[in-house]
């Protein structure tokens, strides 16, 4: 076992007879993608989704937003989809025609999401939240985001809207932030 500059070696025998490993290890891994993702947000390099609310957009990445929401997740296996608060609109299995089994298995590679009733300053809030894992929400925001975050099922904050009518403002900002 030793160290070197951002890298960690170790070694083991898996079973008797079985060939010798070696484990390296990325000492800052966490840390270097968390700034990695950050910077490729705010250069928006690489960025391959547009979301649109309250009449303006913002560029993410479908892979950022799909391991931090299971709602996106299901939103970026169907083309053409139009999100509303009450319910979601997609065009999926039912339809068998020639048009949609193409959009299936050819998959838009820069969809634009609309998401109906929800403000652009949530949107925005909660991509702070999924690139860096962390927001600061005023009190008069913190309603509306936490209900953005429940819609859109964003982990870490799904599940905390019944949390903020049992609980003081100041006891949810410690659990969230």
């Amino acid at each position: 076992m030793f160290f070197t500059e951002g890298l960690f070696y170790c070694s083991r025998d898996i079973m008797e007879g079985m060939a010798h490993q070696y484990c390296l290890r990325w000492n800052n891994f966490q840390n270097n993608i968390a700034s990695a993702l950050g910077s490729l947000k705010a250069e928006e390099d690489l960025v391959d989704v547009t979301l649109s609310c309250g009449g303006r957009i913002v560029k993410a990445h479908k892979v950022v937003l799909s391991a931090c929401s299971p709602y996106f997740r299901e939103v970026f296996k169907v083309s053409i989809v139009i999100i509303n608060t009450s319910k979601v609109i997609n065009f999926k299995h039912e339809n068998k025609s020639f048009l949609f089994r193409f959009i299936q298995e050819n998959p838009c590679q820069h969809p634009v999401v609309i998401l109906k009733d929800v403000s652009y300053e949530d949107i925005l809030s909660l991509l702070s939240f999924m690139y860096v894992g962390e927001v600061y929400i005023t009190k008069e925001q913190i309603q509306t985001f936490l209900q953005t975050a429940e819609l859109l099922q964003i982990r870490g904050l799904a599940g905390v809207t019944n949390l903020a009518k049992e609980v003081s403002l100041s006891e949810i900002k410690a659990i969230i932030f």
